[in-house]
């Protein structure tokens, strides 16, 4: 098994979650509905067709991922190191986050953790059973902003849902704007974490520390580059957008001019 096929279980999984709620939230509109509005029988036909076939590809996608675990576990123990092993199976077989496997396994922190992965990827990369991950600095910053689009939509359902709560149906806002917003968080969500993984991959092959936390703090947690200056103790918020564009470069990811990249970041940063 290759890294892509690893990280298509990733992608599946973060999938089927999405998939889930869709269902949940369906199947809770069906109830709401039914006996409350028969005179449009077609209006809980329709729920009805969009729940079967929600079901149907549901089904189809849990064949689909465990077929994909057992290729992941024989993936996995390929690494001779055991603990790492124990690492992998926590976080891609079992959905940990890797903050989640520091402490279920006594580690001392994510990091630690995420470098022991790391060496073990490039283990395999050596051995030909790994596949290396390369996202150009353009695949980071649209990442970032599915971030950033899914982050201000969970913002916009918060206040939404205060204003029904405080004062109950009204002509501008209802339970009608609460269910289409969370299809579109739903959406995004569903978008973002199916790149999470490559990012997530990628992240784990940067081989200088500091550089890697610079990008997990900005493209992942969505922090400003000042903020991730602050955090890490870096001379100024420019100093790390440079350190992470010059990386960038010597492995040749920047598929834009130095220049258009640098206003880029610069833009992420504000």
């Amino acid at each position: 098994m290759r890294m892509h096929e690893l990280r298509k279980l990733a992608k599946m999984t973060a999938e089927l979650s999405e998939m889930e709620l869709i269902l949940s939230t369906l199947k809770e509109y069906h109830a709401a509905i039914e006996g409350v509005i028969e005179d449009i029988p077609d209006t809980i036909s329709d729920v009805s067709d969009d729940i079967n076939e929600v079901e149907r590809s549901l089904e189809e996608l849990r064949r689909s991922i465990s077929e994909e675990r057992e290729k992941t576990e024989q993936f996995i123990s390929l690494i001779p190191d055991g603990r790492t092993q124990i690492y992998m199976r926590l976080h891609y077989l079992k959905g940990l986050s890797w903050e989640d496997v520091a402490t279920v396994t006594d580690t001392k922190s994510a990091g630690v953790v995420r470098e022991r992965v790391a060496q073990g990827l490039r283990y395999l990369r050596g051995t030909d059973n790994g596949e290396q991950v390369e996202l150009s600095t353009t695949d980071m910053s649209e990442f970032a902003a599915l971030s950033t689009a899914l982050s201000r939509k969970e913002m916009t359902l918060a206040a939404v849902r205060k204003h029904i709560s405080g004062s109950g149906y009204s002509d501008d806002v209802s339970n009608d704007d609460v269910l289409a917003l969370e299809f579109e968080i739903s959406e995004l969500r569903c978008r973002r974490d199916g790149r999470l993984a490559d990012v997530e991959c990628f992240l784990e092959t940067v081989d200088i520390p500091i550089v890697g936390l610079y990008m997990r703090l900005h493209f992942i947690k969505g922090l400003a580059w000042k903020e991730v200056s602050d955090i890490t103790g870096a001379k100024s918020g420019n100093a790390a957008r440079t350190r992470v564009l010059r990386y960038m470069k010597a492995r040749g990811l920047d598929r834009q001019a130095e220049d258009s990249v640098a206003a880029q970041l610069k833009t992420k940063g504000r």
